[in-house]
């Protein structure tokens, strides 16, 4: 994957390895990977820390958790409330959903339940499980994952693993990464064990 071997993963190594379309939603994803925004040189790389920490994280999300990335992509501004045209553009753009944007647009328009022109995350949730379309960029990319490195069978029983020793919602791997790496305090973690966690739904 390092074809330049510089000890890190830009993002054309990564889409090439991966086998991805250059879509706003695939470069949002890479992009929220990189912990450190950029290396010294002004571009956006993964070194080895980084690419392990996302690779596993984002291999093991169970279905909430995908839809809660998906979400936060779309949400640029991290204020809880996307606007409904903008939502339905990066959909639109970062998906094969047949259909024309002012079809997505009035789609989305269905689940705005306050009328506020903005898809807040409680909608988003309604919204998806209506229409698969609006998360199946995070989905296509886990499975793209997933299917380069070990393959589904070994991520399936990791995400297993990781939410019957951590619980449903877990620990946020990349902040815990940063916080390893920075040399702080990790906070405390508050382990639960279930039998058989819901990894979709």
């Amino acid at each position: 994957m390092d074809d330049d071997l510089s000890n890190s993963v830009d993002i054309d190594e990564f889409f090439q390895y991966f086998e991805l379309e250059m879509t706003p939603f695939m470069v949002s994803a890479f992009n929220s990977f990189d912990v450190d925004e950029v290396d010294t040189e002004g571009h956006l790389t993964l070194d080895f820390g980084e690419f392990l920490a996302a690779v596993w994280n984002f291999c093991t999300f169970d279905h909430g958790q995908l839809v809660e990335f998906a979400y936060n992509i779309y949400d640029t501004e991290g204020d809880g409330a996307v606007e409904i045209n903008t939502m339905a553009e990066h959909v639109h753009n970062s998906t094969d959903a047949e259909g024309d944007l002012p079809e997505l647009m009035k789609s989305l328009t269905e689940f705005d339940a306050d009328a506020s022109g903005t898809i807040d995350f409680e909608e988003f949730r309604t919204a998806e499980k209506e229409n698969r379309v609006f998360i199946q960029p995070a989905f296509d990319l886990q499975r793209a994952l997933r299917r380069k490195i070990e393959g589904s069978e070994f991520w399936i029983d990791a995400t297993l693993r990781r939410h019957s020793k951590l619980g449903p919602t877990g620990i946020n791997v990349m902040e815990y990464f940063t916080l390893i790496r920075d040399g702080k305090d990790l906070p405390a973690v508050s382990y639960t064990h279930l039998t058989l966690p819901t990894i979709y739904s």
